[in-house]
């Protein structure tokens, strides 16, 4: 799990967030349990956002090295 920061390159606005690996459903069903309306998901150097529920149905939105700033962390293993 790592520390990024999102953002749009167009507006300027930016979220924190985590990047952690795991299966796109899974990865979606977690964006469920904590009432998210979608996540992003990353190949290569590729995003798409994604709808969390059923259908999952994903859409690209540019490269990652456009849009999120990694942030190494310091945080205990749990």
């Amino acid at each position: 799990m790592r520390r990024l920061t999102g953002y749009d390159p167009d507006t300027g606005h930016a979220e924190p967030g985590w990047a952690v690996e795991m299966r796109f459903e899974a990865a979606c069903d977690l964006g469920l349990r904590f009432r998210q309306d979608a996540i992003f998901w990353v190949s290569g150097n590729r995003v798409c956002v994604a709808k969390c529920g059923p259908d999952g149905e994903r859409s690209e939105v540019g490269l990652f090295s456009d849009r999120f700033d990694m942030q190494e962390t310091n945080h205990p293993a749990e």
